[in-house]
C-alpha cells in the first residue's frame, strides 16, 4: 500500500460493507476517540475468519481472539450508529493505559462508559478485572465458563452474555 491513508480508505470500505470493524482508543477525559492511537481491527462475522483459515492454513487465529470479535460485533449490533456503516461507530471503543494495560470494550451510553473485558480461558478470577476496576470503577468480565459476583465486577460466561444481549 502506498500510505496509511490508503490503508485507512480500504479499512473504511470494508467496514461500511460490514466485513470488518475497527475500534478506536477512548480518551476518557473527553469521551472521544484518541485519533493518534492505534486501531483494533476485527472481522464482523466469524465466517470471515473461517474463510481466511481455509485458504491460508498457516494463519493462526486463537479461539479467544474470535470470541473477542464476536462479543464486539454483538455490542455493535446495539449501537445507534450501525445503520450508517461500521466506519462511523462512535459509541464503542477500547481503552489502553499509558503503561499498556487494556480494556477490550468500553461502550458509551446514557450512564457513561461501561467497560467489558473478555478473558476466554479455562480459569478466570475477578482479579483479572483489576485494570477495568481501577480505571472505570466497575465492569463486566466475560469468561469461558466461570461465574462470580464481586462488589465492582460481575463475571459471566460469554455464552450467557451473548444470549442476553
Amino acid at each position: 500500500m502506498g500510505s496509511h491513508h490508503t490503508a485507512h480508505d480500504y479499512i473504511s470500505i470494508l467496514s461500511d460493507s460490514y466485513i470488518l470493524y475497527f475500534l478506536q482508543a477512548l480518551d476518557t477525559n473527553k469521551n472521544l476517540p484518541k485519533l493518534r492511537k492505534g486501531k483494533k481491527i476485527y472481522p464482523f462475522d466469524p465466517v470471515i475468519s473461517t474463510v481466511l483459515l481455509t485458504y491460508h492454513p498457516y494463519l493462526k487465529i486463537e479461539d479467544s481472539m474470535l470470541i473477542e470479535a464476536v462479543v464486539g460485533s454483538h455490542l455493535l449490533r446495539k449501537s445507534r450508529f450501525i445503520n450508517a456503516g461500521l466506519s462511523s461507530i462512535s459509541d464503542l471503543f477500547y481503552w489502553q493505559s499509558k503503561v499498556g494495560k487494556e480494556v477490550d470494550f468500553v461502550f458509551l451510553d446514557q450512564k457513561g462508559p461501561q467497560s467489558i473485558e473478555v478473558k476466554y480461558q479455562n480459569h478466570v478470577t475477578l482479579r483479572d478485572s483489576i485494570t477495568m476496576i481501577r480505571h472505570f470503577k466497575k465492569g463486566l468480565l466475560l469468561s469461558k465458563k466461570d461465574f462470580e459476583v464481586g462488589s465492582n465486577a460481575l463475571m459471566l460466561p460469554v455464552s450467557w452474555f451473548l444470549a442476553m444481549i
